[in-house]
């Protein structure tokens, strides 16, 4: 929710204290989301996550819903 919120910075730990750079924060955020989508056949491979992490110019495609949701209760 926080990404399609804008607000994916507020997964950071406040002890970083700001000495990251932020669009490398996002980018590794964003490649988590890909990591984890609903679909297996929507995740990147290996090979495509490290080209996405690795270079800064990479267009990265926005991540679906994941397929994993903390803030839901699996229990019944």
């Amino acid at each position: 929710m926080l990404w399609r919120e804008g607000r994916s910075m507020e997964l950071l730990d406040e002890a970083l204290g700001g000495s990251f750079h932020h669009s490398r924060v996002l980018r590794c955020i964003q490649v988590a989301l890909l990591c984890v989508e609903a679909q297996p056949r929507n995740r990147p491979l290996m090979s495509s996550v490290v080209t996405m992490l690795a270079s800064d110019n990479a267009v990265l495609p926005e991540p679906n819903e994941p397929g994993v949701n903390p803030g839901l209760s699996t229990s019944s």
